[in-house]
């Protein structure tokens, strides 16, 4: 994940494979055994997450967003 600085904290409280500093913001590579676990935590980054690897589990958070807004008919 490459993070905004405001989302430094996932260093902190998830265990990382590595971390590196990327321009004003960290990368965290992360080992994720659960896909529904790395979807949750993309949502409550929210914009605070500037790219993910694999895209594909970016795609599955953004259609988890756009489905939730659409049941407060929204999306």
């Amino acid at each position: 994940l490459d993070l905004a600085p405001g989302a430094a904290w996932v260093a902190e409280c998830y265990p990382c494979l590595r971390v590196e500093p990327l321009g004003d913001g960290l990368r965290v590579v992360l080992l994720v055994a659960d896909p529904t676990w790395l979807r949750w935590l993309l949502l409550r980054l929210g914009p605070l997450v500037r790219g993910v690897t694999p895209a594909a589990a970016g795609d599955a958070a953004v259609l988890a967003a756009r489905e939730a807004l659409a049941g407060y008919g929204l999306g």
